[in-house]
């Protein structure tokens, strides 16, 4: 029953489709994004999904409404690197400004 309730509120979401994470306040710096742009790789029998981005493979898997599709295909699974990082290494290496926090000049 839970799953046919997912299935009428949620988009259905393929591998290959280009998706947006939302990245948690905690995980990333105030100025950085606040979701990421990601490829869907797999979808495991239970229905959660296995997320890569530009920087590697994120090493959760995430549940349909933590998903957001993209219109457009920006990112494939070439474009990924065949490494398995959290989500807050993720979110450092695509910052523009580093980790948390911020960098002043004297």
């Amino acid at each position: 029953m839970m799953k046919s309730m997912n299935e009428n509120q949620f988009p259905s979401l393929t591998v290959e489709m280009t998706v947006k994470i939302p990245v948690p306040y905690v995980d990333r710096g105030k100025v950085n994004a606040n979701s990421m742009v990601s490829v869907i790789l797999s979808i495991t029998d239970d229905g959660f999904y296995k997320i890569g981005t530009k920087n590697g493979i994120l090493s959760s898997i995430y549940a349909i409404n933590h998903i957001f599709q993209c219109k457009e295909q920006l990112i494939t699974r070439s474009d990924l690197l065949n490494i398995e990082i959290p989500l807050r290494t993720a979110s450092i290496q695509n910052s523009l400004t580093g980790e948390q926090g911020f960098i002043f000049c004297s």
